[in-house]
Parts: C-alpha cells; structure tokens; sequence
C-alpha cells in the first residue's frame, strides 16, 4: 500500500509538470501570436518596421556600424569594396545575431566596369552604357551567359549566409536600346516577359537550395501589377518574389517631391504590392527633417516601411539631422522610372 501511494503521488508531481510545461507552452504560443498579429511567421519578417539600405563605405570596411544600429533590415553590397572583397560568413552571422535580417545587393540587368566579372563577360553580351551611368552597361539579361554570372552571386549570397537577394536594374527591359539588339529585336512586353523570367529563375535556383531565401526585386512594381502586360498579372513572377524595393516614392535625390505622373503610377502599383501581403520597401532620397517626416507617414500608409538617405547610399543613418555628409566620389545607385 505504501508503494502505491509513492507511485501515485510521483505520478501526480509528473503530471503536474507535464501541466505546467503544456500551460508554458501554451502562454508563449499565445504571445507569439499577439506580438505578430494574429499569426506565426517564423522568419520573422512580417514584423520588420524598419531597415537600412547601404552600398558602400562601410565603417572601417567592417559591418559593426549596422550590427550596432537599431534597423531589423539591411541591404548592402556582396563585397565591401564593391569588386572583390566579400563580406565573410562570420561577418554576416555576427550581423544577424542582432536579430537582424540581411538582403545582398546585387545588378541583374546590368554590371558595373569595377566588379570582377566585368573582365572576362564576353563583347556581344554587353550593350550601351546605363543613362548618365557611364560606368555600368546593361546586358542581354537573357542570355544563358550571363545566368552563369548571376547564378555564381547566388551561389556567394547563400554560402556567406545572407538572408535573400535585393535584385537592381529590372528597369533594364525599359531602357536598353531596342537599335542595340540587331535586326527584328523584342519589343517591349517581350523584354519585361524575359526580366520576369529572370527574376522566376534566381527565385526557383535559390529556393531549392535555401527554402527560407527571399526575393525583393527593386523598382518596376509594374512587372508585379501587370501593368507590364495590360492588366494581366504574372502568376509565376508575383508568387517567385517575397517583397520589393521602391525608390523615389515621395522624394527623388535630393529632397524634390517625386509628383511627376510616373512617380504617382508607381506608387499606385506599389500599393498592390503591399496590398498582396509582399514587404515592400521605401527608400527616399531626402535628409530635410520636414521631408523625413513626411516620407515616413506617406510611405507607411502606403502599406510599407521607410527608410530615407543620400542618393550615393554610402551611410548608416542613426537619425536625421538634415545635414548631408559628403559622399564618395563613386556613384552607385540610381533613381529610375518605375
């Protein structure tokens, strides 16, 4: 009789633990519901509220100036300086034990003469000069060549550790010269129907390798919209991409309203970005306070979350003071139409 009770009453501690654990569990289910609004995302970006787009001139060469700042997201460059010196493994993880996420920029519709790939990309697959760029040219995006350049940047961002991919120049199919491509070149919808492709291909090679990798495309939110294509939507593309990257929405370098009629159609379209539950995020080209103010509200009220810097995006703003710090003499960002 005494040995029942003992188990009786070691079976009644275990069930009370065994409560106690199941009560736990359910009081942090519960906080992790309310603290991301009603639903669990495990990667947490849901709940990114701010972010920090950077691409050169990072302090010292090292990333301790953003691991130190408050933004839950960063973009900045594979390499430090912009060619050959990538950022480590060790670097990006010191940054993400912050509780940060971490975005590799890189060019998909265009390269730059300073990065390594520059020397060896075959003549025929490089075409004019980017519009007040002279030291980037658009490429024949489409090529399998240049998929192999593309597909080695993938490779790198995933084996440093980052955490997606923020993808510049779609704007390409928009810009290159249809004179340069020879006789009977694609149109238009033809080429937005290739850089889609594109964007669905790094987003299908990425994946497989990394489920959790993300997508942000930045800037023509119409291949998103399906404005590119007269209404029709892009099924592929739009469920290929996790958010997307707009410049220019209030304010074009430096400090100048963006009111022209394309700036009010990108932010029609970019509304339907955020609207089909993609992050979608603003940088403006402004350090006047009013104007930070400004591209603050308007941008979350469109559904996305602001950041604000100079048009070089060479620094890691702690607040805006209105003052401009002095850039470097290498420009590379560009604001472009849609």
């Amino acid at each position: 009789m005494a040995k029942t009770r003992a188990l009786y009453a070691v079976s009644d501690i275990l069930c009370s633990v065994r409560l106690f654990q199941t009560m736990a569990f359910a009081f942090a289910f519960h906080i992790a519901i309310a603290s991301n609004g009603g639903a669990i995302d495990e990667n947490r970006w849901d709940s990114i509220a701010s972010w920090v787009y950077q691409l050169q001139n990072y302090r010292g060469g090292k990333l301790d100036e953003i691991a130190a700042s408050g933004y839950d997201l960063a973009v900045i460059d594979l390499a430090r300086d912009g060619a050959s010196d990538y950022f480590t493994k060790n670097e990006i993880a010191a940054v993400k034990r912050t509780g940060k996420k971490i975005l590799s920029y890189f060019e998909i519709g265009a390269i730059e003469k300073y990065r390594p790939e520059w020397k060896n990309l075959p003549k025929n697959l490089i075409l004019e000069p980017v519009p007040e760029w002279p030291e980037e040219h658009f490429v024949k995006f489409w090529d399998e060549r240049w998929w192999q350049v593309l597909k080695k940047r993938i490779d790198r961002s995933i084996d440093a550790g980052f955490d997606g991919a923020y993808l510049d120049i779609l704007t390409a199919y928009q810009e290159i010269s249809l004179k340069s491509l020879g006789r009977n070149p694609p149109d238009r919808k033809k080429l937005a129907s290739r850089m889609a492709a594109l964007v669905v291909k790094i987003a299908e090679y990425a994946k497989k390798r990394n489920p959790n990798y993300k997508i942000f495309p930045q800037n023509c939110p119409e291949l998103f919209s399906g404005d590119a294509w007269n209404g029709k939507q892009n099924d592929a593309y739009n469920a290929a991409i996790d958010g997307m990257g707009m410049e220019s929405l209030f304010f074009m370098p430096m400090d100048k309203p963006a009111d022209k009629k394309w700036c009010e159609e990108n932010r029609r379209m970019a509304a339907v970005v955020a609207k089909a539950g993609k992050t979608l995020l603003g940088v403006d080209y402004c350090v006047k306070p009013e104007n930070v103010a400004k591209s603050n509200a308007m941008t979350r009220k469109l559904g996305g979350v602001p950041f604000q810097s100079v048009e070089n995006l060479d620094q890691c703003p702690k607040t805006h003071s209105g003052k401009k710090r002095k850039p470097n003499t290498v420009k590379r960002n560009k604001t472009e139409k849609k």
